[in-house]
């Protein structure tokens, strides 16, 4: 890690020292110093510092001074805050992620997702089918696909023996279309 105010790197056991400048009673900003720091900018007084605590990213020493209080997330930069704050994000989700009742077979699983109500893809299917049903059988209404379809007399379509008269090539395809359709059911 490098130190955020003279860029110089760090040992991973270095401390890392917090510390409150005043620019005004009322305003404060709030730098992270290493030792070589302190000593330059001669904030390194006696009685000003806490006991150090480490941070919850990496395990560096951290060293507040008695100014402020010690903040409930003790981060040693802006990676740590970062890595941090992912590790809460990944708590609040896993409470969020308990174990639950399937919504079709009633049993308990752990959900992958914090949305998820069925325990498996072929219980979210069988759910989904069966609203289907139940939503089909509730509608009393027939539709327009449900009435049967009206079918054309057998008189009113022309046999092959009409078209016969005509040229041999469009005959031949017409009887092709109209045998296929008699097979079908169409016609």
């Amino acid at each position: 890690m490098q130190c955020p105010t003279c860029h110089s790197l760090l040992a991973d056991d270095a401390p890392i020292y917090r510390v409150s400048l005043s620019l005004y009673q009322e305003n404060r900003v709030i730098q992270h110093r290493c030792d070589s720091c302190l000593v330059r900018h001669s904030h390194n007084v006696a009685g000003r510092w806490r006991e150090p605590v480490t941070c919850h990213g990496c395990g560096r020493p951290m060293v507040f001074d008695t100014i402020r209080a010690i903040p409930e997330m003790v981060a040693c930069g802006l990676d740590c805050r970062r890595i941090i704050s992912a590790a809460k994000a990944r708590e609040r989700r896993a409470r969020r992620r308990r174990e639950r009742h399937c919504g079709d077979c009633g049993g308990l699983f752990m959900p992958k997702r914090t949305d998820a109500r069925f325990c498996s893809p072929a219980c979210r299917l069988r759910a989904h089918r069966r609203r289907q049903h139940a939503e089909a059988a509730s509608s009393s209404a027939p539709t327009a696909r449900s009435a049967p379809r009206k079918r054309k007399p057998a008189a009113a379509v022309p046999g092959p023996s009409a078209m016969a008269s005509r040229s041999s090539g469009t005959a031949t395809l017409l009887v092709r279309v109209l045998d296929s359709g008699r097979r079908r059911g169409l016609y």
